[in-house]
């Protein structure tokens, strides 16, 4: 399989891996957090009476589902955008890292060949492995994966047999779509 990567598949990678680093539990535990500190403070100037410390836990705690349910929304564009300006400074600083990229897949890891190089990359170098509706992500680190489009597969049965040769050999962190996308 042969890839040629484009702007748009760096920058639909670079935003699911945002995505990913993002999850929800951990922006809602983040905006109550923060509200649980800026909160008391204004509280405690408005309630000084008996019943004040409990109105400020509860108000404390709505408000921290407030500011979640606003930066959620704030953060996911924050990240759009960013994901799309690191793709087109990518591009331009490495236009050789554009490929074409010739893969080949098998029980132990990929072969490649580029213009750059070729090698071989064995499935226990990466930690975890993600397919996204477009792409398969293949992270060296938690922030930086090889992008492989599922467009450059010669078809549908292509990628069925990938994800099973990756159930069959892959051990790490494997997060395949449980219903993928037509293809």
């Amino acid at each position: 399989m042969t890839a040629t990567l484009g702007v748009r598949d760096l920058q639909r990678a670079n935003f699911s891996i945002a995505r990913s680093a993002t999850g929800w539990g951990r922006s809602l535990l983040f905006s109550i957090a923060i509200s649980a500190l800026l909160f008391p403070t204004i509280s405690l100037v408005a309630y000084r009476d008996d019943n004040g410390l409990i109105w400020m836990a509860v108000i404390g705690i709505l408000f921290g589902i407030a500011l979640w349910l606003a930066l959620t929304p704030l953060m996911m564009a924050v990240a759009y955008v960013l994901s799309f300006f690191a793709a087109h400074m990518f591009v331009r600083n490495n236009p050789h890292a554009m490929g074409p990229i010739t893969y080949e897949f098998s029980e132990r890891g990929y072969a490649y060949s580029a213009p750059n190089g070729n090698g071989e990359t064995l499935w226990t170098a990466f930690p975890k492995i993600q397919e996204t509706r477009k792409n398969f992500l293949f992270f060296f680190v938690k922030q930086f994966a090889t992008v492989v489009p599922k467009r450059c597969f010669p078809g549908g049965p292509a990628i069925h047999e990938f994800r099973d040769l990756l159930h069959r050999n892959y051990h790490g962190e494997l997060r395949l779509l449980s219903k993928p996308t037509p293809d």
